[in-house]
């Protein structure tokens, strides 16, 4: 037993989550992640220049590793300021608006530990789960229509409200998706940021940072690192048996640049780095046939958005 424990020990994970105030949120999460986490980890926590007491609360926390910036640097620059910290071989990406589940730590690890060649590892949330497959009542488009109509509910209210008695939510969802994992292939997939288990080691591959510093303030730094993990020869997957639950854009929606400009502007941030990498891309997978290209937007999500980025004309001459 002894033994497990210190082979346990030395798998030791670095929890790295960036707040910019949502002071109620981040209370929520570090009371889950406290009441749920089993498998050992350490805490590092990122303030972007907070102003509601999010700061000064974090730096009470005797189990929080705090780094402060005096302004919002961005999600991309603080993950790459906390990974700088980061002392353990693995560490996990997590959102500040998350309420984790039991045994959720546990259960990636062991996992993850099974598949050397996984790259990236995240789970279940309603976040991610498409209406047309929904988990009981749960599905993204249900999540954010419970949202918007019960607007006044507090964080807690919110989450408990939603899916009822919360463990046996879990439960249910663990018995249905026990051998259910997604196995994805980057380009042209790619995990969010929201959840995701890394090894440290493979910094060595796709550095000299985590995010590529180009990426201001949030989006599409999750898809640009997937890409260069897939092309470091290392897969993604959703284990689905494990279920996080997402509040959702908590934090974008208070940016005072419009969080939609801020997004079309890292888009086409990545498009500029990725540009030849597509344009091979589509000419390899529709040979220059029209109806291909078209089936390739409409089933990739970022082909459609290169499609948007590039203009209607542009892509359909693309492999002419």
């Amino acid at each position: 037993m002894l033994l497990i424990l210190i082979k346990k020990m030395s798998k030791k994970v670095s929890l790295i989550v960036v707040a910019w105030n949502n002071l109620a949120y981040t209370k929520l999460f570090l009371w889950s992640i406290r009441s749920w986490t089993r498998w050992p980890y350490q805490l590092i926590f990122v303030d972007n220049g907070s102003t509601d007491g999010t700061r000064e609360y974090l730096s009470q926390q005797e189990d929080v590793k705090l780094i402060v910036n005096k302004t919002n640097r961005g999600y991309s620059a603080a993950v790459n300021q906390a990974i700088e910290q980061v002392k353990t071989d693995y560490f996990c990406l997590l959102n500040n608006d998350l309420v984790v589940s039991p045994s959720w730590l546990t259960d990636l690890m062991e996992f993850f530990l099974k598949h050397p060649k996984i790259g990236q590892l995240t789970c279940n949330s309603n976040g991610i789960i498409d209406a047309k497959t929904p988990l009981g009542h749960v599905s993204f488009a249900s999540w954010m229509n419970f949202k918007k109509e019960h607007s006044r509910f507090s964080a807690k209210r919110l989450w408990q409200d939603y899916y009822g008695n919360w463990e046996e939510f879990i439960a249910t969802n663990k018995k249905k998706n026990r051998r259910n994992v997604d196995f994805l292939k980057a380009p042209p997939q790619f995990l969010g940021g929201w959840c995701l288990l890394m090894r440290k080691s493979i910094l060595e591959k796709i550095g000299p940072w985590l995010y590529d510093p180009r990426f201001k303030i949030a989006y599409w730094e999750d898809v640009d690192l997937s890409w260069r993990v897939g092309l470091a020869g290392y897969q993604l997957a959703v284990l689905r048996s494990v279920f996080i639950h997402h509040f959702v854009n908590t934090s974008a929606v208070n940016l005072s640049k419009r969080y939609r400009w801020i997004e079309w502007e890292n888009r086409n941030r990545f498009f500029d780095k990725w540009n030849d990498y597509l344009t091979s891309y589509v000419k390899k997978k529709t040979g220059g046939d029209q109806k291909k290209i078209r089936n390739l937007i409409y089933a990739q999500y970022v082909i459609k958005r290169f499609r948007d980025y590039l203009g209607e004309k542009a892509m359909g001459n693309l492999v002419k």
